[in-house]
């Protein structure tokens, strides 16, 4: 499912897209992530990895690229973001 990222004129698809992401998210408020350790991972100190990527110019509408990244920690993610390049 697509979501828009400029603001324009919004659709009733778009609408009920954003119904329906806020549905969820009230109905997971209590939701969380939990980190447990393992005992098949090594207790050897944190494993942190990172990963990034980014499309070139694929916005049809801008020619924009769209680049993000990940950060893991023992095979967790914890952080990421995603965003569009400006010009």
């Amino acid at each position: 499912m697509l979501y828009k990222t400029s603001v324009g004129s919004y659709t009733k698809d778009n609408y009920v897209a954003a119904k329906r992401v806020l549905r969820y998210l009230q109905g997971t408020r209590t939701y969380g992530l939990v980190y447990r350790r393992h005992d098949s991972m090594p207790s050897d100190g944190l494993q942190v990895c990172a990963y990034s990527d980014a499309d070139h110019a694929n916005c049809p509408e801008s020619s924009r690229s769209v680049s993000g990244h990940v950060l893991q920690l023992k095979w967790h993610s914890v952080g990421f973001k995603s965003k569009m390049q400006r010009s």
